[in-house]
């Protein structure tokens, strides 16, 4: 019969020479759920910042379609995951996930002035906002910070990301936490 287990997975990643930089987990859900759990991902000082986890994720992303993954999920953390799966076009798991994050950036967005807590609320006060949408308020070309990404620096919500041939846009799952 068909598995009903999850398979863990810890990968090492490692540079042109061979030397280990950085690491990852992954849990692949059993396959009729066609779903892989992103565990932790971590790169040495040198290795942050410089694009390669995008340019990882997008060659993983890949490999999934090809194995029939359609469906990504994971819990975007406090640190630089908050921020940085936003970014790579992440959508909240369920309402829940939602809230917490607008909930975070009402309370962060104190410290700002007005206008930028209008934005804030803007965006916390649409049921339709996306994690990128909290992430870009206020940023202007060249910052190399500004509201929305210390809003998202500081939160952990709960992510997914709809990678199969339907692609886009699918309405997260609700009611769940």
């Amino acid at each position: 019969g068909e598995s009903h287990m999850s398979t863990y997975v810890s990968i090492d990643i490692k540079d042109r020479d061979g030397n280990v930089v950085g690491g990852a987990e992954r849990i692949i859900r059993p396959p009729d759920q066609r779903t892989v759990e992103h565990g932790g991902m971590a790169f040495e000082g040198p290795f942050q910042g410089q694009g390669f986890a995008a340019r990882y994720n997008a060659h993983v992303e890949q490999s999934y379609i090809e194995h029939g993954i359609d469906k990504v999920t994971l819990n975007a953390n406090l640190d630089v995951g908050g921020y940085a799966w936003a970014r790579a076009g992440y959508d909240f798991r369920n309402s829940s996930a939602r809230a917490t994050v607008a909930s975070h950036a009402r309370e962060v967005g104190r410290k700002f002035s007005p206008d930028v807590q209008a934005q804030i609320r803007q965006v916390a006060d649409n049921p339709r906002s996306s994690p990128v949408d909290f992430a870009m308020i206020g940023h202007q070309p060249g910052m190399s910070t500004w509201p929305g990404k210390q809003v998202m620096l500081g939160v952990s919500w709960d992510g997914v990301k709809n990678i199969g041939p339907s692609g886009g846009y699918t309405q997260p799952e609700l009611g769940e936490s």
